[in-house]
């Protein structure tokens, strides 16, 4: 059942829709397709609310607000956000030990030897991975609690219509890579031949770190390996590659 009534109607505007205040107190439950995602998100938001939002099913995840922004994402499928961070150099182990606790993110924001931007990065993409399969998982369960702190806090809060917007765009760039790569178990070689009119090849520095890795014989999933970047980056990046005839896919 669904324990919260009495919205949109009038109320504070969000991403072009008015939403009513709502007593958050009572439990907030139910499916994606009995009350979507966006207009889920949407409604927290307006609520400047703070909880954890739980998603059952296939996408299993816990969404983290604080006044109605993200603040943090997980899903059981993915490695602890320490691994991570100390995997890209952002911070040490060091770092993460001295800040353990509560407010870790706006304690490891503050160290001097951390990289706060990347880090920030790295939540922000971890929140937009976890929410992007949701908008195909109508029929997920979910439930809010509120007022539930994640001992990781704030620090790197991500406003609701941002990761929206981040979130649907991801999901288009997921079908265009479909397109051009059709698994991670493909192989990744450069062609030895540039197409006649093309003179020259321009590659960002993100791409060619992906560039570099590529020697024909590493799949797709262990350039994924290897880089220590998530899997979405390092298909992005090949598939611009593809796109400018520097690289292909083969099974």
């Amino acid at each position: 059942a669904l324990g919260v009534v009495g919205w949109p109607r009038s109320g504070r505007r969000t991403g072009g829709r008015s939403y009513t205040r709502v007593d958050m107190s009572s439990s907030l439950n139910a499916s994606f397709e009995v009350l979507p995602l966006a207009d889920l998100v949407l409604l927290l938001a307006a609520n400047r609310s703070t909880g954890v939002l739980k998603v059952g099913g296939e996408q299993a995840c816990e969404l983290w607000l604080i006044d109605g922004a993200f603040t943090f994402a997980a899903r059981i499928d993915e490695s602890p956000l320490d691994e991570t961070l100390e995997r890209q150099g952002i911070a040490s182990a060091e770092d993460l030990a001295a800040t353990a606790g509560d407010g870790q993110g706006a304690a490891l924001v503050a160290r001097p030897g951390v990289d706060g931007e990347r880090l920030r990065a790295v939540v922000h993409d971890r929140i937009i991975e976890t929410l992007f399969p949701l908008l195909l998982a109508p029929d997920a369960t979910f439930e809010f609690f509120e007022d539930e702190a994640h001992p990781f806090g704030g620090g790197s809060g991500l406003g609701v219509q941002e990761a929206l917007s981040s979130a649907r765009q991801r999901l288009e760039d997921w079908k265009a890579i479909a397109a051009s790569i059709p698994s991670l178990g493909g192989t990744a070689s450069m062609v030895p031949d540039l197409p006649p009119q093309q003179a020259e090849v321009r590659v960002s520095a993100g791409d060619w770190g992906v560039l570099a890795l590529i020697d024909g014989r590493r799949s797709v999933g262990d350039l994924v390996r290897d880089s220590g970047r998530n899997a979405y980056e390092v298909c992005m990046a090949v598939h611009r590659l593809i796109g400018v005839g520097a690289v292909r896919v083969t099974d």
